[in-house]
């Protein structure tokens, strides 16, 4: 992953990580990405969102093997993935958080999917530490008694390898902390809304990308670990705002994926969430089991 070994050659894959402090975990996941490059040609970017614990010096150091943007405050996730996407130079921009460990052939999964043009993202099946799942797709989820619309990671903490997970699926949504999407559109769609303060940036991303007429999907065969969650107090602190903004930009538009209403959980109209083939209908069955099980 070092820039001189593409010289001449065009980067097809930019992975942004954007960091804030936790140098424990940037430095565990760029050595992950230098042990486990990927294939095709990646170059790395690193923004730095002001952080005050050693991270710029250690960036410095690892000059060789990355590419440092520097924030002079912390400006959020938002921004920090916007401003290494301007950087980028790739075909692909992945955006990735700092707190995970990439391994063999995760990346290929990634670039293969977006080779079907009417796919516009794709997403990663990140697991925790322990071999659960912390991401298998997100689905949005109508409570008739609350009177209100939520997302949530499907199947979260099912064991990674159970065939529930193990089939690609498209999803109105996937999450920002591991997902490849092309550059340019990316960039016509003007990134992510920066008035998201780390959180619903990439949901928001995601549903606009839909808009355009292009499809999100997770595909399972590219695996990261994930800590999830591990930027500090900072990650949490605009929680009710991001909500608000996203209740105000989407409550009129967002269709459910299932809808629970007393003791009961049903299909909603939103028809996405399947899988390919044949295992369409066991794939759904799935999640509409899941779905019963969490939400009644």
């Amino acid at each position: 992953m070092v820039p001189s070994d593409f010289s001449g050659q065009r980067k097809t894959v930019s992975i942004v990580v954007p960091v804030f402090n936790r140098l424990e975990y940037t430095r565990r996941c760029i050595d992950a990405l230098v042990q486990y490059p990927g294939d095709p040609p990646c170059e790395l970017i690193v923004v730095d969102n002001a952080s005050t614990d050693g991270t710029a010096a250690y960036l410095e150091q690892r000059g060789d093997t990355l590419v440092t943007v520097t924030l002079q405050e912390n400006r959020g996730f938002a921004c920090a993935c916007n401003q290494g996407a301007g950087v980028a130079t790739g075909e692909y921009v992945l955006f990735l958080n700092n707190d995970t460990q990439v391994g063999p052939q995760w990346l290929s999964p990634l670039v293969a999917t977006l080779e079907d043009d009417s796919v516009g993202l794709v997403g990663s099946r990140l697991v925790y530490p322990d071999g659960g799942i912390q991401h298998a797709g997100v689905i949005m989820v109508q409570r008739k008694d609350q009177g209100r619309l939520f997302f949530d990671h499907v199947f979260r903490h099912v064991d990674a390898q159970a065939s529930c997970v193990l089939t690609p699926c498209e999803f109105q949504a996937v999450t920002g902390a591991c997902f490849l999407v092309r550059r340019q559109e990316f960039s016509a769609l003007q990134g992510f809304d920066e008035a998201y303060w780390n959180g619903v940036e990439d949901i928001d991303f995601c549903l606009r990308l839909r808009e355009a007429g292009k499809r999100v999907v997770y595909q399972p065969a590219s695996l990261v670990v994930h800590d999830e969650s591990q930027s500090g107090a900072e990650r949490f602190s605009g929680t009710d705002q991001n909500n608000q903004l996203f209740a105000r930009k989407w409550r009129q538009k967002l269709v459910p994926d299932f809808i629970v209403a007393h003791d009961e959980v049903k299909v909603g109209p939103a028809g996405v969430v399947q899988g390919y083939g044949s295992d369409a209908a066991d794939v759904e069955g799935a999640i509409l089991a899941f779905a019963r099980k969490s939400y009644l």
